[in-house]
């Protein structure tokens, strides 16, 4: 579009430079001339006020490169959210205006009323699946890039289901085999006779940040009274073979987040981030049946940021562990870093190409899950888009294993300043800072993929690897 307008722009140029004779000719008709901004806005769809700024200025080459207009970017969010609060604070740098919230108090249903109102005339909506949902009653309209966009896709909230996605990998050869419960208590009992890995995770259907999760022993007696409780009850839930030899960074445990955003549904499109971010346990990892089941450390066995952030673990999290330092997270970078220093013959190409695999079942398992597919009517063409975190952790013979898929990818500000227990003094966390940093980037790599502003400053495509 930016190379259309530019190109329109200097061929009204080269016409005002013929000779004399010509600009003689066509000055009798300047009345009836309809004005070059109106010509291009028309033909590329645009605002005058942007094909006049093409024109006016020649050297600025990307003033078009995104979709809509500059002065037509509005969104919709809940800025005090912790899902949304970074999103609000990077659309603003890019030069977004904030619309207001989507609807007011606490009845979502406000939104149906709100969509049947004057709108901007176009509008980003960030919102959860719910709102989502009413929101894609708005109708499809003709203008070039659409009038609105919603960054989430209709029924992938269940298609990440712990359930769910375990149905759709569970012969893959980077899932740990899994039992889907209480549907597949028969085949678990049968398998566990001969499972030589004793060692098993309980995850709750879709729970999230480790919350619910323990390790057991099978082979123990409170395993089976615990299980035996839970089909009773009737919960649905997994059991995962636990992953017992985790490549360990100074005896520490660690996931990896990797991002991945579905930008088309029709034709399905994704893409997955060449970087991410790398999560730590506080407590040094270990297997003795003092940390298991009812006496479970999750400290020690989980890498969840939201539970080593909690005040009952500061000390853990403040404290300068081996390898790891201070905080539980690290950059992306550092992560490559000390790879490459540990294993004289590492490749960052060997773990890559490994979660680009992962990365495209995952779009592949939630594009075709029923409710997706049952709401894929509901979604106008180019509207939805939508960003999911992937936990995957490396074992210590470098094998990528997929833990879960997440619609919370967590692309949210880490605390920098924690306060210290016993005091009202707060501490820096140097490992905070970096990983927002780290998320800084890649939301504005996603932006710059999106291709919806023109903002040049910060994000690059070159950081995705289309799927």
């Amino acid at each position: 579009m930016a190379r259309a307008a530019t190109k329109a722009a200097n061929g009204a140029r080269k016409t005002k430079s013929e000779g004399t004779n010509k600009i003689t000719k066509r000055t009798k008709f300047a009345k009836d001339a309809v004005p070059l901004e109106k010509k291009i806005s028309k033909t590329l769809g645009i605002s005058i006020s942007t094909a006049k700024e093409a024109i006016a200025n020649k050297n600025e080459k990307r003033v078009l490169r995104g979709e809509w207009p500059a002065e037509e970017l509005f969104f919709k969010t809940f800025p005090e959210d912790s899902a949304y609060e970074y999103l609000y604070t990077i659309l603003t740098e890019r030069g977004w205006k904030f619309a207001g919230e989507p609807y007011k108090g606490d009845d979502m249903n406000a939104l149906e009323k709100v969509i049947k109102k004057a709108q901007p005339k176009r509008c980003l909506w960030l919102v959860d699946e719910q709102e989502a949902q009413i929101l894609s009653k708005i109708p499809a309209d003709n203008i070039p890039g659409g009038r609105h966009k919603i960054g989430c896709i209709l029924g992938a909230e269940s298609a990440n289901y712990k359930t769910n996605i375990t149905k759709r990998l569970n012969d893959k050869p980077y899932y740990p085999k899994s039992y889907y419960l209480p549907a597949e208590k028969d085949r678990f009992e049968a398998s566990i006779a001969k499972e030589e890995q004793p060692l098993w995770i309980y995850k709750p259907k879709n729970d999230y940040g480790g919350s619910g999760c323990l390790v057991y022993n099978i082979h123990d007696k409170e395993f089976r009274r615990k299980m035996a409780k839970m089909i009773q009850s009737r919960r649905h839930f997994i059991l995962q073979r636990y992953i017992e030899n985790p490549l360990l960074l100074g005896d520490y445990k660690f996931h990896l987040r990797v991002f991945l955003v579905i930008t088309s549904m029709q034709p399905l499109c994704g893409y997955m981030h060449t970087g991410g971010q790398v999560l730590f346990s506080t407590h040094k990892y270990r297997r003795d049946e003092d940390s298991l089941g009812e006496n479970f450390d999750k400290h020690a066995h989980l890498t969840n940021w939201s539970i080593h952030h909690l005040s009952d673990n500061f000390s853990a999290l403040l404290e300068d562990k081996p390898v790891v330092g201070i905080g539980c997270e690290w950059r992306w970078r550092k992560f490559i870093s000390y790879m490459k220093s540990r294993f004289s013959d590492f490749k960052p190409e060997q773990i890559t190409s490994q979660l680009v695999r992962i990365s495209r079942d995952v779009m592949n398992a939630i594009a075709a899950h029923d409710n997706v597919k049952r709401n894929m009517k509901k979604m106008v063409h180019g509207r939805h888009f939508e960003v999911f975190g992937l936990d995957v952790m490396i074992d210590d013979k470098l094998k990528c294993w997929l833990l879960e898929s997440n619609n919370s990818p967590g692309l949210n500000r880490s605390p920098e300043k924690v306060r210290v227990p016993g005091s009202k003094k707060t501490r820096l966390n140097p490992g905070a800072r970096g990983a927002t940093k780290d998320t800084h980037f890649i939301l504005h790599d996603l932006f710059t993929l999106l291709n919806i502003d023109n903002f040049n400053k910060k994000g690059s495509k070159k950081n995705w690897i289309k799927l």
